[in-house]
């Protein structure tokens, strides 16, 4: 069997070959620099010829892309994607996510539940992976003194999120602004349950798009796309102010790092160490932190985001948000901790800071969790066994 990978920024791809290749699949990687998920005429031609060459069994890549989802009906071969992002944001998923031969895997059942609501039969719900024997061996060859400057009390690695929100919460009306203010308080308090969506339908209406009218990303976008938009930033400024709330708080319990994209003035006591490689600088924060937060982003309202996995496989105290499908796979107290709130959050913090041997023990478990449940052969293995049964 071949199958055709198509990499790009996204680091899982790497992991998921050498699964592929340790099956004894032959695995032929062409990179582009995608720019555009929705249209690439360029990329249309270059792959058409590339597709015709090869003559793979089936293309492979992390997260979605239309012009390749249409090469692969034209060929008449599986496209087989497995998506990271989340919200999906596809503008016009009408045009090719229901092509026969699509096998399109969400790791938040939530989304792929929405895409089925609508009709579309070709997505499916998977788990994301981690190959935690390899951040083992990755972990082993490092400097001991190399490793020693990834150490902290207290780490988060992701981003914060620009204030995106007061453009947005200044073009709505008095009434409006201050239902979405409501509504934000709201929603930080709630965890397992997410309510954003929903309450939206009650105060933004579609005859609000011509209020954002000059806006570049919502030109000839649809007014489901519009409103997908407006939850998104909500989310992410509600998201931005738990990780605040959380680090300024934390900060204050013991050394407090932030591995991000920009310094956050408003965290004055938190050691901003800039971006690291998620595939191979990552895992040595996570094992040298005393505990890892993470922290989800709102809109994702049920999966187990790629970070989790990541933590735990590097061997990593993790302290998380309660998140539904974390509750399904993990075993809280015994392989990870959850918190309902960010006080809650704090009090862990203090906790688990003060309990060195109870929060490796959990360590520890969390490891053997991830390695047993969340390898590529368990999730990438079923992918391939729902699109190629006789394998």
């Amino acid at each position: 069997m071949k199958i055709l990978i198509i990499e790009w920024s996204a680091y899982m791809q790497y992991d998921l070959e050498d699964y592929l290749r340790s099956e004894g699949i032959e695995v032929v990687e062409y990179g582009y620099r995608i720019e555009n998920f929705e249209k690439d005429d360029y990329f249309y031609r270059q792959f058409d010829r590339i597709l015709a060459e090869e003559k793979p069994d089936g293309v492979m890549m992390m997260n979605y892309m239309a012009p390749m989802a249409r090469l692969c009906y034209d060929h008449k071969i599986p496209y087989i994607s497995w998506v990271y992002d989340c919200p999906f944001g596809l503008q016009h998923p009408e045009e090719t996510l229901g092509l026969d031969t699509n096998r399109v895997f969400f790791f938040d059942k939530e989304q792929e539940r929405c895409f089925s609501d609508r009709g579309f039969r070709t997505v499916f719900h998977r788990p994301l992976a981690v190959d935690a024997e390899r951040l083992d061996r990755l972990i082993a060859e490092v400097d001991p003194e190399e490793v020693e400057k990834y150490s902290a009390d207290i780490s988060f690695v992701g981003t914060m999120y620009g204030n995106d929100f007061a453009p947005l919460r200044n073009r709505l009306s008095k009434e409006t602004g201050e239902k979405i203010d409501a509504l934000m308080d709201e929603q930080i308090k709630l965890y397992c349950n997410y309510i954003i969506r929903d309450s939206l339908k009650d105060i933004i209406t579609p005859e609000m798009r011509s209020l954002f009218s000059d806006m570049d990303e919502l030109y000839d976008a649809d007014d489901a796309v519009f409103m997908t938009w407006i939850e998104h930033t909500i989310a992410n400024e509600i998201t931005r102010r738990e990780r605040l709330y959380i680090l300024r708080l934390a900060s204050e319990r013991g050394v407090t790092a932030l591995y991000s994209p920009a310094q956050e003035t408003a965290l004055p006591k938190v050691s901003y160490r800039g971006i690291l490689s998620a595939y191979d600088t990552a895992p040595l924060v996570y094992r040298q932190s005393k505990i890892n937060l993470n922290m989800t982003l709102k809109d994702i309202t049920s999966g187990i985001p790629l970070r989790v996995l990541d933590i735990m496989g590097a061997g990593g105290f993790l302290l998380t948000n309660r998140q539904p499908e974390i509750e399904e796979y993990f075993e809280a107290g015994k392989e990870l901790v959850m918190y309902d709130g960010i006080e809650d959050a704090i009090k862990k913090i203090e906790y688990y800071l003060a309990h060195e041997d109870e929060r490796i023990r959990i360590a520890e478990a969390g490891k053997e969790a991830v390695r047993d449940r969340f390898s590529y052969k368990k999730q990438a293995g079923a992918i391939l066994k729902k699109v190629y049964p006789s394998i």
